[in-house]
């Protein structure tokens, strides 16, 4: 059975940023409807959905940042504080692996599980130190190299599943 490491890092990285997104996206969202109090105003309105995204973005975000994956023989079990998810590794179709690229063209190689031709998950070298472990356990599922483009990979992080192909 394998166990998925964090990174330091994207931990670090998060605890230092969303205290500060979310103050910010709060104090957004109490002044915006402040000013609707008054009347309607659509720029109000767009910084109450702005601010509401950007705290459902950094949320969601740190729930990805805590989930942990357990492999073992049969199945793959992904577990974090809102889901518990599971999936047998026959019912995996294929895994995608790319590249995720990060600020000065930093690449992080990623695996997409494909379950169903939708991606179910992701496991990104970024959020994992034994990513490469991971990865070589997972070699018994088919695996094709496609590239997936950043608004797709964009979607997938904030946790809508899309077609693989």
């Amino acid at each position: 059975m394998i166990r998925s490491k964090k990174n330091l890092f994207p931990f670090l990285l998060l605890f230092f940023t969303l205290p500060i997104a979310l103050l910010l996206s709060t104090k957004l969202f109490i002044d915006s409807v402040q000013v609707l109090k008054s009347g309607f105003a659509f720029q109000e309105v767009c910084m109450i959905i702005f601010s509401l995204l950007i705290s459902y973005t950094f949320l969601r975000y740190f729930i990805i940042l805590n989930t942990k994956i357990k492999i073992d023989q049969e199945a793959i079990l992904f577990k974090s504080f809102t889901r518990h998810r599971v999936y047998k590794l026959e019912e995996i179709d294929f895994c995608i692996v790319t590249e995720e690229y990060a600020r000065y063209h930093v690449a992080y190689e990623t695996i997409y599980l494909v379950k169903d031709n939708l991606i179910v998950e992701r496991i990104s070298s970024f959020d994992y130190k034994n990513y490469d472990q991971i990865k070589d356990t997972l070699a018994m599922i088919p695996q094709e190299y496609l590239y997936i483009n950043s608004l797709k990979q964009a979607v997938i992080i904030v946790g809508i599943r899309v077609k693989a192909k």
